[in-house]
């Protein structure tokens, strides 16, 4: 089995959300997600704007483009919790207000704003959170803070990291 990080954008020529947050990131991509490979399929696990869900890769391929894949290593010991925390992800709440908390930082740190003034404290998700707590139970140390960063820091962040190994 192989595990992936990916980042991607919508298929869709008017993606209003993925326009912003590609426009606000200054990136390329405006989402992250998480992808297995076996020999018989490929699954994608993603916040999306709707949920933490599961898609097969040929679904998921109709409604973005995939822009760059990073292979993960994930030890026999790390899997189970990361099972583990699937699991008891999915079905959550997309976390619309954290990510617009997240501009909000952005707009306003220099005037003193410490934190994201809209994180709901795990009771919604959005994709970088969610790939970047997989990370984390994965044993991969980022210089990544899941409630302020956007999307392309988490891309460039991982891209540091992985050279090293």
């Amino acid at each position: 089995m192989k595990f992936y990080v990916g980042f991607s954008y919508s298929r869709k020529k008017f993606a209003i959300g993925s326009w912003l947050i590609k426009l606000f990131d200054r990136s390329n991509v405006s989402h992250a997600f998480y992808m297995i490979e076996d020999q018989e399929t490929t699954i994608v696990i993603q916040a999306n704007s709707h949920r933490v869900n599961l898609l097969g890769i040929e679904a998921f391929k109709k409604r973005h483009i995939i822009e760059s894949l990073f292979e993960i290593k994930v030890d026999v010991k790390d899997f189970k919790k990361l099972e583990k925390y699937i699991y008891n992800s999915l079905g959550k709440e997309y976390g619309y207000l954290a990510v617009f908390g997240i501009l909000l930082y952005r707009m306003f740190s220099c005037l003193g704003l410490k934190k994201n003034p809209l994180r709901d404290n795990d009771k919604t998700l959005h994709c970088t959170e969610f790939i970047y707590n997989i990370l984390k139970i994965a044993g991969y140390d980022l210089d990544y803070r899941a409630e302020l960063d956007g999307v392309g820091k988490l891309k460039d962040e991982l891209r540091f990291t992985l050279k090293g190994e």
